[in-house]
């Protein structure tokens, strides 16, 4: 399939004054974006989200993907819990003291998380109207 060429041949100009001007150039540099992207990004509707938001954002799914794995090595544990039949009392009890306390600190864990993400949400700039 051949790759279509965007030309984009038409300008648009706008006056602004010297505040609106420093206040867009500000929401650019934040948007790690060109001028161009930004704009039409901006006039399109397309969510325009800062370079600490995204850092936040990469940091959050690391987080998450961390937790999915540990939480899959605790359900591995609970499994082998429950069809070790040969085991003794007092073993299983302290496994699963063990797994209690590995489950109390995934959920501190994803407090760290839901806290991440309301920051991220208090990030966002609202324009002035």
């Amino acid at each position: 399939m051949a790759k279509i060429k965007r030309t984009r041949n038409r300008a648009i100009t706008v006056r602004i004054s010297e505040s609106e001007y420093s206040a867009i150039m500000e929401r650019i540099e934040d948007s790690g974006l060109t001028k161009q992207s930004f704009f039409i990004n901006a006039l399109l509707g397309v969510p325009i989200t800062t370079s600490d938001e995204i850092t936040v954002v990469k940091e959050t799914n690391q987080k998450i993907a961390d937790l999915e794995f540990q939480l899959v090595q605790l359900s591995r544990s609970i499994n082998n819990l429950a069809n070790n039949k040969k085991s003794k009392n007092n073993i299983i009890q302290e496994r699963a003291m063990s797994v209690l306390n590995q489950v109390s600190i995934l959920v501190e864990e994803g407090e760290e998380i839901w806290a991440s993400l309301r920051s991220l949400t208090s990030l966002q700039k609202i324009p002035k109207q």
